[in-house]
C-alpha cells in the first residue's frame, strides 16, 4: 500500500477517562470520516483491546487472551492477521488522511519496548504512526481511583486504610510513568510523543482535551451523556472501607453479597466531592516518585505542578471514628432495609475499640454536612439488579439453576470453573440454564428448583453438566448422552428412536470434538429435534480469524495414556497413521481430543446449511442470572422450522 494515512495513537493509562474517548469517537464515526479521520470499525464495541491483544506475549492467563477466547498462539495470529487486514480493507475503502487508534490496558500489557515494537510493526502494515497521545493521572490520585473502585467492587482485604502506600508496590509499572514514557520514546522513535496531564476537577475532560488537540475534532467529539467509573464520595469512602475489610474479616457473606445496595445508596444520599488521600498521605506517597517526576517536569513542564499538589483532602489526617462511621449507617438507613442496616451495624460493633482513636466523635458532624445537604429525593430508588452498566461492577446475581444468591464481578469474565456458591455451575452451565427455561418454560423469573415438574417436555443434552443435568431430569423428560462415554450418543448418526423426539436438544462444548465433517454433527442434531424445536449450543469459538481445522481428513483416532504421557494415534483415509503432535483435551486426557476451532461465521453458515432458522448469537452479557464473558464462545439458538 502506497500513500499511507497517517496514525494518532491514543494511550489510556488507567482511570484517565480512555472508555469516554473511544465512546465519543465511535458515536461520531461518520462525522469523523468527513474530517479525514477514521476509527476502523474492526476494534469492534467498547472497550478496544484487539490491538493490544494482538500484541501481547501469547499466555493462557493473560486477562485480553482469556476475554478474546484465544485458544494458543495460532489463534492469536489469526485475531492479528484478520484485523490488520480488515483495518487495511477500511482504509482502502474509505481513504483517511488519519487513523485513530485508542486502545485501553496498552501501558499494563505491554510492558516492555518489544512488546510496544510489535504493536508498532502491527500498526505500520496498514498505516504510519505520526503522534502517540498519552495521558497521565497523579500517583496519589491513581491510587485514590484504585481505592474507590475497590470498595465499589467489595474487593475487599486490599487495601488499608492507615497505610495505602505499599499498594503502590505491588505493580510498580503502572505508577513509574519515566518507565512507561521511556519505553514509548524508544518503540516510537520518529513520532511525536503527546503527554496530557489528566486534570482532578469536576469541569475536567478527557474528551475535549483530546480534541483541542486536532482542529478537525474539536466540534465533533462530544462527552459521553453518562459519566463512567465515578468514584465514591469522601463523606463515605472511608467509613465504608473500614466496615467493608471488617466484613471480610468476620466472613459475613450476606452482607458481601449485599454490598451493591449498600454501594447504589450511599451514591444517592452522598453525591458531594469524590474522596482523595490527605495531604500527609499524598506528600509521603508521591516521595516515592519525586525524582521520576522531577525528571517528567524538566521535560514536559505541564507536570511542573505535580511537584507541588495542591489536590487532595485538606481535612485531619485521620481515620472517621465510630460515631462518624453510625452516623453514614443511620443515613443509609433511609435507603436500605432494616436488615442490611442491623448488618452494618453489627459489623460496625465487632470492630474493637482499640482500632478508633479518641476524641472523635465532636468532628462527626463535621465530615457528613456538606453531603447531607445535597441528598437526592426520596423518590429515587435502588439499582435494581441487572441494571448497573458500569464497567466493572458487582451486582447480585440470582443462579438459574438452584436460586441461590451472590455477587458477581462484570470485571472478572467467568465461562468456565465453579461459578455458583452453591450447586458449583459454571458461566456457562448458568447460560445453557437459562437459555432452556426460556424456550420450554418462557420465563426465567423462577430456577430450575422452584419449578414444578413437566413430563411434557422433553429435552435430550450431549454431554451436560451434573451440576444441572440432574435437576433438568427431576423436572422435565430428559435424558444426557455422551460423545465419549456412556451413555453414549453418535451425533452425526442418531438411531432412528432419536428422530423428531425432542423439543430441546443442549449441546455443551461437544461439536469441537466430532470426528469427520462437523455439518455432519449439524445435520444429526436437527433430524432429532421436533418441528418447532430449538437447539441451545455452547462450543468454543473466535469471532475473528479463521476456523481451524486441527487433523482435516481425520475419520479416528485412539487416545492413550501410558506413564502419565498422552499420546493420540491418528488414523486418516487409506489406513494411514500418524501420532499427533501436542494433543490439547478438554476435561482431562481420553476421548475429548480438540479437532477443531471455530470461528463465528462458520458456526452461523453451518447452522443455516442444516436448516435451522432464528439463529441467535447471544453476545450480552446477564451478569444478573451469572452470565459474563467476552465476545467470544458466547451461547447460540437456534430452532427447527414448524
Amino acid at each position: 500500500m502506497t500513500d499511507l494515512p497517517r496514525v494518532i495513537l491514543h494511550v489510556g493509562t488507567e482511570k484517565t477517562g480512555s472508555t469516554a474517548i473511544q465512546k465519543a469517537a465511535s458515536s461520531a464515526h461518520a462525522g469523523l470520516l468527513k474530517a479525514g479521520w477514521l476509527l476502523p470499525a474492526s476494534f469492534g464495541p467498547t472497550p478496544h483491546v484487539r490491538v493490544t491483544t494482538a500484541a501481547v506475549d501469547f499466555s493462557e492467563r493473560s486477562a485480553l487472551v482469556r476475554l478474546l477466547g484465544l485458544q494458543n498462539k495460532k489463534s492469536q495470529d489469526a485475531l492479528r492477521n484478520t484485523l490488520s487486514a480488515d483495518i487495511a480493507d477500511e482504509i482502502q475503502k474509505k481513504r483517511p488522511d488519519t487513523v485513530l487508534i485508542t486502545d485501553e490496558h496498552i501501558n499494563v500489557h505491554l510492558s516492555s519496548i518489544q512488546q510496544l515494537l510489535r504493536m508498532r510493526s502491527f500498526i505500520e502494515e496498514f498505516a504510519q504512526v505520526d503522534e502517540v497521545v498519552l495521558f497521565f493521572r497523579r500517583q496519589d490520585n491513581f491510587l485514590a481511583a484504585l481505592i474507590s473502585e475497590s470498595i465499589k467492587l467489595g474487593r475487599f482485604g486490599i487495601f488499608d486504610p492507615e497505610n495505602p502506600k505499599p499498594v503502590g508496590n505491588t505493580r510498580p509499572y503502572r505508577f513509574s510513568y519515566q518507565k512507561i514514557i521511556s519505553n514509548f520514546e524508544a518503540a516510537f522513535r520518529g513520532a511525536r510523543l503527546v503527554l496530557k496531564c489528566y486534570q482532578e476537577n469536576p469541569e475536567y475532560s478527557t474528551v475535549r482535551e483530546f480534541a483541542g488537540l486536532y482542529p478537525e475534532l474539536k466540534n465533533r467529539l462530544r462527552e459521553p451523556t453518562q459519566r463512567q467509573n465515578s468514584s465514591l464520595s469522601a463523606a463515605v469512602a472511608m467509613p465504608l472501607l473500614i466496615i467493608g475489610n471488617q466484613a471480610f474479616k468476620n466472613g459475613n457473606q450476606e452482607l458481601l453479597l449485599r454490598w451493591p445496595e449498600v454501594i447504589a445508596a450511599s451514591q444517592q444520599l452522598f453525591p458531594g466531592s469524590p474522596w482523595r488521600l490527605p495531604k500527609t498521605k499524598v506528600t509521603s506517597f508521591l516521595e516515592d516518585f519525586k525524582s521520576e517526576n522531577e525528571w517528567i517536569a524538566s521535560r514536559h513542564e505541564q507536570f511542573s505542578a505535580w511537584l507541588n499538589p495542591t489536590y487532595f483532602d485538606s481535612r485531619e489526617d485521620r481515620l472517621p471514628n465510630r460515631a462518624e462511621c453510625e452516623s453514614v449507617i443511620d443515613s443509609l438507613s433511609a435507603k436500605i432495609d432494616a436488615r442490611l442496616a442491623n448488618n452494618l451495624a453489627s459489623v460496625l460493633n465487632s470492630i474493637p475499640n482499640e482500632k478508633f482513636s479518641e476524641n472523635r466523635a465532636s468532628t462527626a458532624g463535621n465530615a457528613l454536612n456538606y453531603s447531607s445537604e445535597k441528598r437526592l429525593p426520596d423518590s429515587l430508588q435502588l439499582t435494581e439488579p441487572g441494571s448497573v452498566k458500569e464497567e466493572g461492577a458487582s451486582i447480585r446475581a440470582k443462579c438459574p439453576v438452584c436460586a441461590q444468591a451472590y455477587i458477581i464481578s462484570t470485571a472478572l469474565p467467568a465461562r468456565e470453573g465453579p461459578l455458583c456458591p452453591r450447586c458449583q455451575v459454571s458461566g456457562r452451565g448458568s447460560a445453557i440454564v437459562y437459555h432452556f427455561l426460556r424456550l420450554a418454560t418462557g420465563s426465567t423469573t423462577r430456577s430450575l428448583t422452584e419449578l414444578r415438574r413437566d413430563a411434557s417436555v422433553k429435552a435430550l443434552g450431549l454431554s451436560d453438566s451434573p451440576r444441572y443435568s440432574e435437576w433438568l431430569e427431576r423436572k422435565f423428560k430428559y435424558r444426557n448422552t455422551y460423545l465419549h462415554k456412556r451413555p453414549r450418543l453418535d451425533v452425526t448418526r442418531p438411531p432412528r428412536n432419536w428422530l423428531n423426539w425432542a423439543d430441546v436438544v443442549i449441546s455443551a462444548d461437544v461439536f469441537e470434538h466430532v470426528v469427520g465433517n462437523s455439518i455432519e454433527a449439524f445435520n444429526g442434531v436437527f433430524s432429532m429435534l421436533r418441528p418447532g424445536g430449538s437447539l441451545i449450543l455452547t462450543v468454543p469459538f473466535v469471532n475473528v480469524g479463521e476456523a481451524i481445522e486441527h487433523y482435516p481428513g481425520l475419520i479416528d483416532y485412539r487416545a492413550r495414556v501410558k506413564n502419565g504421557v498422552e499420546t493420540v494415534e491418528l488414523i486418516f483415509a487409506g489406513g494411514i497413521k500418524r501420532i499427533a503432535d501436542n494433543p490439547v483435551f478438554h476435561g482431562g486426557p481420553g476421548s475429548t481430543l480438540e479437532l477443531r476451532i471455530f470461528n463465528r461465521h462458520r458456526l452461523l453458515c453451518e447452522l443455516e446449511q442444516a436448516g435451522f432458522i432464528d439463529i441467535q448469537v447471544h453476545d450480552d452479557n446477564l451478569p444478573e442470572s451469572g452470565i459474563v464473558w467476552g465476545p467470544a464462545s458466547r451461547p447460540i439458538t437456534a430452532r427447527k422450522p414448524q
